[in-house]
């Protein structure tokens, strides 16, 4: 379990290195509107809840009262700066996970008043960062438009990927009273996915 968490988590931080490495500095403080978070407001929100969840984890557990809330001013002056602020949180949540074995966590503790695995934190992480990815990755496309390095497959790859793949199937098997949407023989059934 352990070793699924580090790679789950290495590929996530993975993600948001690739998706800053297409952006400028004026990029990572777009905002769609005044109410939007920027990259970089998401980032200081992402970094400061690792740093406050796992500085001194599992002895002080939670948010810690030095939790800076302003962190959802968009007032980042740089990449450089975002950078490090990111390194900084992830660097903290590695040092937490490291220092237990696949074993650990099975052990019982208490977080926040209540007996929970050490399991349990780690998986709510998991959701919480990959929900602050997709906003990254998200804002990042909507800045880039055009210009946009994609992370995984492009609409349009996939589009022609899935074209030629039903162009290469054979349809032998399929019968005369099939759905006139998937007999690829049917008039009904657009040119594209004909049969020659």
């Amino acid at each position: 379990m352990k070793d699924f968490f580090l790679k789950q988590f290495q590929h996530y931080k993975e993600l948001g290195d690739e998706t800053f490495e297409q952006l400028n500095d004026a990029e990572v403080l777009w905002q769609y509107n005044p109410e939007s978070s920027s990259i970089s407001s998401i980032v200081k929100d992402f970094s400061g809840n690792m740093i406050s969840r796992w500085t001194f984890f599992p002895a002080a557990t939670g948010e810690k009262e030095s939790r800076n809330k302003a962190e959802f001013e968009n007032d980042i002056p740089s990449k450089v700066v975002l950078l490090e602020v990111w390194e900084k949180g992830w660097t903290v949540f590695f040092m937490a996970l490291n220092k237990y074995s696949e074993d650990d966590l099975n052990d019982v503790l208490s977080i926040c008043g209540k007996k929970n695995s050490l399991l349990e934190p780690f998986l709510e992480e998991l959701a919480n960062y990959s929900f602050h990815l997709g906003q990254i990755v998200y804002v990042a496309k909507m800045v880039k438009n055009e210009e946009n390095k994609t992370l995984i497959i492009s609409k349009s790859k996939l589009k022609l990927e899935t074209t030629e793949n039903l162009k290469k199937q054979s349809f032998s098997g399929i019968h005369q009273n099939s759905s006139p949407v998937c007999y690829a023989k049917s008039e009904e059934v657009r040119d594209d996915y004909k049969i020659e």
